[in-house]
């Protein structure tokens, strides 16, 4: 019974303390709403840039993730129509409908196109891109009907795939009358065929070769992969004139350099730092 009055003695404590008038309960509710709005947690933004890999072990192929990629582009490094070119591929991708999935830059080494790629993988968003590195050796194994079911997981998981491919000369390059490439046809797969369609690829992929129209490897790309509606952009990443070099070498040395030819990036880079070094 004492226990019966105590329990009793509570609950109309409890009622009491609850039957606050409603002029009161209007200022704290004022209150309550401003103590939330400043500790507010802001939904987190998904990262961007997570790189993966294709690795072969025992004969398997698997991904695995190499982290993140952060990447600051400076434009002044480059011509204006490369920048240009650039950052409409950045833009087209990541469209639910790209026009052509497939991008090349194309142009010596040490033009900067690394860089570049680089830039276009730290700006998309994890939560909607699975960005896989593939190894020059590996690109003709991405067909692999082995290999699909692994694919298939990141599109379970809501995710476009986009293969980057560096070095990608051997998948690019025109194809002779007697003999099929494998790069090329596990390129062109992925492009716009069933199971690019399925796994909604797009590709990214540079090569060391110049495809420009006044380059004597122009007419060596593979018109199969240059078709308009698969290629949406090749862009040539190709030495920079005199007068850019000047001002890339000046700004980095902080001094008024003048050249007298073209150089390419690493180059530039490379002289800045030795006169830095003096």
């Amino acid at each position: 019974y004492q226990s019966f009055k105590i329990e009793a003695f509570i609950f109309s404590s409890e009622y009491e303390a609850l039957n606050i008038k409603n002029e009161h309960l209007g200022s704290f509710q004022h209150e309550i709403e401003d103590f939330h709005a400043k500790n507010a947690i802001e939904p987190k933004e998904a990262p961007k840039g997570e790189l993966q890999m294709i690795i072969q072990s025992h004969g398997q192929l698997s991904i695995r993730s190499i982290g993140i990629v952060e990447s600051n582009l400076v434009e002044s490094n480059y011509e204006k129509s490369v920048i240009e070119d650039h950052m409409k591929v950045v833009n087209e991708f990541q469209k639910v409908e790209p026009y052509g999935r497939l991008a090349v830059y194309d142009g010596p080494a040490g033009t900067g196109k690394t860089n570049l790629i680089e830039h276009f993988i730290s700006s998309l968003s994890s939560s909607r891109f699975s960005i896989i590195q593939v190894p020059p050796a590996l690109i003709g194994s991405l067909a692999n009907p082995e290999f699909i079911p692994t694919l298939l997981s990141e599109v379970r998981n809501k995710k476009s795939i986009v293969f980057v491919l560096e070095d990608a000369d051997d998948a690019l390059v025109k194809r002779s009358d007697d003999k099929k490439s494998g790069p090329l046809s596990a390129l062109l797969n992925f492009c716009d065929g069933t199971i690019g369609k399925k796994l909604d690829t797009r590709i990214v992929a540079t090569t060391n070769l110049s495809f420009g129209e006044k380059s004597e490897f122009s007419h060596k790309i593979d018109p199969a992969a240059d078709r308009p509606g698969r290629m949406f952009k090749r862009i040539h990443v190709g030495p920079l004139n005199k007068y850019d070099a000047s001002k890339v070498i000046s700004r980095i040395s902080r001094q008024d350099i003048y050249v007298e030819e073209s150089m390419t990036l690493a180059e530039c880079y490379q002289k800045a730092y030795s006169i830095l070094q003096k």
